[in-house]
């Protein structure tokens, strides 16, 4: 039985497959038929109608243009009606003649335009009259023969399809065991994430399960990851790039994994994962493992791209023992994000105060839109001195925010906040905004300007519509070109480089200055700085706060100061707070100092006049 079964099986499914295929081609055939059959009818009777109105001196050329395209398309097959030409020894004939008589009228036409007489226009129209109709009825025969064909066909094929049911009710049995095998695949499948082949969150919370389950002796700790930025490496780089990073990253977890443990990617740059330890330090020191490997592929990717992780970690013996995988999870995440977006910090485990910072957080959030309503960020100014010159002569607005109750919030407490929640770029305008009001009342009324820098944040830089925003708020309170000056960190120069230079390039034409912030934290490249025409360079103050009794720091930190002012770029060096550090600045040729030593941040008010004087 099994022997023949493997014989008549795949004979009945050919003979079935080919039947379906029959089928379809009869009645794509019979529809393809009747549609040229309609076709030739049409022009059988616009001969007459063309005839008729060229008698009458009305001529419709769209008419003629329409009788070209379906004869053309009936001889060749191309066009856009949709039209095959028969393959019919009669009809070609008659097509050919049709087509013939076509063109004998056409220039018939065209001598009645000028003035001939319409009876011969007339007998050509009946003549072509009678052979579209006589091609009609050699298109139908032709059709009605192979219908009749069709039909027999049919009658066979129909006898087949029972032959073949029969066969399938026989090896239904068979089939159950071949679809239950299947299904096991499927189920593989469905928790299997597709990108990266890593575990879904429902298969990572099944294994999690199971190990903890099996495992009550070891000590397990979950971590919850995220790329930072991911959404604007997906938009600047492109979506491949950023698939490749979510591979690669999979594949180094998975390296990193041993017996009793697992990981997941649970959605978009979000990856979990299950360990193992004995002392805390071990979780700690494997995840920075795996981090270092995924930044060093990215930094020496074509893109260049500087990537940060972030990592929350919550340890199955800091809850309770009967808590839910998702809760502990939530707990991870809880933590990760207590340090997304830190610079130094990109790890945290979860503890007890955890919480109540998230609470923190999440009322910082919630109560950000109505602060910016009402007008509850306030922007002070720091002047920034001239060395040379000893005054001031421009300034860095930096913003503070004043709760109803006259509190102040730090900037350190809420700026990470927004900048993570993706908030920042709201307040970055915000402040943009306030600035180009006061340089515009000043301006309105007589009061002496100085440029004035205000920062924008890596999100704010790679929004598409960054530049158009700020050219239109420029230009809708009429600032003149060189009093706005936009502060960007390094690492935003140094990640995008091609695109860095194209917004720098735009910004000037509308009258920007552009100053790089933070020089000296890290990403620093001396080389780069030759290819990036900004106005300005802000030092950090770590860049030389050990300098004063170095004389090799001095040499080196001299010859960076004097490289860039070859390159007619204005240095800055910000967080100065000592007579020390300005005099050691004044003898390494530094142009401009910002920090406390000259003046702390002041509100607009004391600002305006101090400007004043």
């Amino acid at each position: 039985m099994k022997r023949w079964n493997k014989i008549l099986i795949p004979i009945f499914f050919l003979l079935m497959i080919m039947a379906s295929l029959f089928s379809v081609r009869s009645i794509v055939s019979m529809q393809g038929y009747a549609k040229l059959i309609n076709y030739l009818g049409i022009v059988r009777g616009c001969g007459q109608r063309i005839a008729k109105l060229e008698v009458s001196r009305q001529p419709k050329d769209n008419l003629i243009s329409y009788v070209d395209g379906i004869l053309s398309e009936l001889e060749t097959g191309e066009g856009k009606y949709g039209l095959s030409p028969l393959h019919d020894k009669d009809y070609e004939q008659s097509l050919s003649k049709l087509t013939r008589e076509w063109k004998e009228m056409k220039r018939e036409i065209y001598q009645v335009r000028k003035g001939s007489d319409t009876k011969d226009l007339l007998s050509f129209s009946e003549n072509f009259f009678d052979t579209a109709n006589n091609t009609v009825f050699v298109a139908e025969n032709y059709s009605n023969e192979h219908i009749q064909s069709f039909t027999r066909l049919s009658i066979i094929l129909s006898v087949v399809a029972i032959f073949t049911w029969l066969c399938i009710v026989l090896i239904y049995f068979r089939n159950l065991f071949h679809l239950q095998r299947k299904n096991t695949n499927l189920e593989s499948i469905a928790y299997r994430d597709d990108l990266t082949n890593a575990s879904n969150l429902e298969k990572f919370r099944l294994d999690a399960e199971h190990l903890l389950a099996s495992n009550p002796l070891y000590k397990y700790a979950f971590f919850h990851l995220d790329f930072q930025n991911f959404k604007y490496c997906n938009d600047i780089f492109g979506y491949d790039f950023g698939d490749r990073l979510l591979k690669q990253y999979a594949f180094y977890l998975s390296e990193d994994m041993n017996e009793g443990e697992t990981f997941g990617r649970i959605s978009g740059d979000k990856f979990v994962v299950l360990r193992r330890y004995n002392f805390r330090e071990e979780l700690l020191a494997r995840q920075k493992a795996v981090d270092s490997r995924m930044r060093a592929f990215a930094m020496d990717s074509k893109e260049h791209y500087s990537l940060t992780i972030f990592g929350g970690i919550c340890c199955a013996e800091d809850v309770s023992s009967d808590m839910e995988i998702d809760s502990i999870l939530d707990r991870a995440n809880f933590a990760q994000k207590t340090v997304k977006g830190q610079e130094e910090r990109h790890y945290a485990f979860y503890t007890d105060s955890i919480r109540e910072q998230m609470i923190e957080e999440i009322n910082i959030q919630s109560r950000f839109n109505d602060a910016i309503n009402e007008k509850e960020f306030l922007v002070y100014y720091q002047p920034k001195v001239n060395l040379s010159q000893g005054t001031f002569d421009s300034a860095e607005a930096l913003v503070r925010w004043q709760t109803k109750d006259g509190n102040l919030i730090s900037p350190a407490a809420f700026i990470p906040v927004l900048e993570k929640n993706f908030l920042i770029s709201a307040l970055d305008q915000y402040v943009f905004r306030e600035v180009c009001s006061f340089l515009k009342k000043r301006i309105d009324d007589g009061l002496p300007v100085i440029p004035i820098s205000v920062n924008v944040s890596k999100i704010q830089f790679y929004n598409p519509d960054f530049l158009h925003i700020y050219s239109d708020i420029k230009e809708s309170f009429d600032i003149p070109d060189g009093l706005l000056e936009i502060e960007f960190t390094e690492s935003v120069g140094f990640e995008n480089t091609e695109y860095f230079l194209e917004i720098i390039s735009r910004l000037h034409e509308h009258g920007f200055l552009c100053a790089m912030d933070d020089f000296g934290k890290g990403y620093s490249s001396l080389s780069m700085l030759k290819d990036m025409p900004i106005d300005v360079l802000k030092l950090d103050s770590l860049f030389f706060v050990n300098s004063r009794d170095s004389k090799k720091d001095l040499t080196v930190i001299r010859g960076i100061i004097s490289m860039v002012k070859e390159l007619n770029i204005q240095t800055v060096a910000e967080g100065i707070e000592e007579q020390s550090q300005v005099e050691f600045l004044k003898t390494i040729g530094c142009d401009v100092v910002q920090g406390f030593y000259f003046y702390r941040p002041m509100p607009s008010e004391q600002f305006s006049q101090l400007l004043s004087r």
